[in-house]
């Protein structure tokens, strides 16, 4: 049988199309059997969904970010970061690890001129209950007042996140108030810390308290 030119020309633009499909679809599956990982998955673009530990989502699999499990773990082994009480935790403020005992804890600063002390007390009446980390587990939201030397008071914001057998703190956040006049109310994902008649608000993002601005 012979082809005309046009017919010839048809084939061949048909077979280079089935090679170029072929040479895409095959090297997409390597590519998506290369992704082994957490940091893989997301290095190759694929949505990390917000909750704790993390999970990246491709596909037909999902990814759990192994560095948040391992802290997890981590907390697990130690009594001091992990209780069934949140008052007998560990807590982070300004960088520093403070265990609390009995909702208390004393640290000290070294400062320019002098050193600074400062005796922290956990305000139990004003904890709430918050699903901080999307993980369909109450957390522990409450106020921390401080005392330096001086008597000079201060107020903090602070979480208990519920792990499967226990509590891991957060990092300390000050409050922006003067008033011992504050309530905590869990409302649209975040923290509202209502001051008087004014409201500000705390998210709970990237394993941190943070002010919304």
């Amino acid at each position: 049988m012979n082809l005309k030119r046009s017919d010839i020309k048809l084939l061949a633009a048909l077979l280079l199309a089935i090679l170029v499909s072929y040479g895409y679809f095959h090297l997409a599956n390597l590519r998506y059997q290369s992704i082994t990982n957490f940091d893989e998955c997301v290095t190759a673009g694929f949505p990390v969904l917000t909750k704790y530990p993390e999970e990246c989502k491709m596909p037909g699999k999902i990814f759990v970010n192994e560095r948040q499990q391992k802290t997890e773990t981590q907390a697990v082994s130690h009594e001091d970061s992990l209780a069934s009480d949140f008052t007998n935790i560990t807590y982070v403020f300004e960088g520093r690890s403070i265990l609390f005992s009995q909702g208390e804890a004393t640290t000290s600063f070294e400062g320019a001129t002098n050193k600074k002390v400062l005796t922290f007390q956990i305000v139990a009446s004003s904890s709430i209950l918050a699903d901080l980390t999307g993980d369909l587990e109450n957390d522990t939201v409450f106020l921390i007042r401080s005392f330096d030397e001086k008597g000079q008071m201060e107020y903090y914001l602070a979480a208990a996140l519920k792990l499967y057998n226990g509590y891991t703190g957060s990092n300390i956040l000050r409050v922006p108030a003067s008033t011992s006049s504050l309530s905590l109310v869990y409302k649209n994902g975040g923290v509202v810390v209502r001051v008087g008649a004014s409201e500000k608000v705390f998210n709970f993002e990237n394993n941190l308290l943070v002010q919304k601005q």
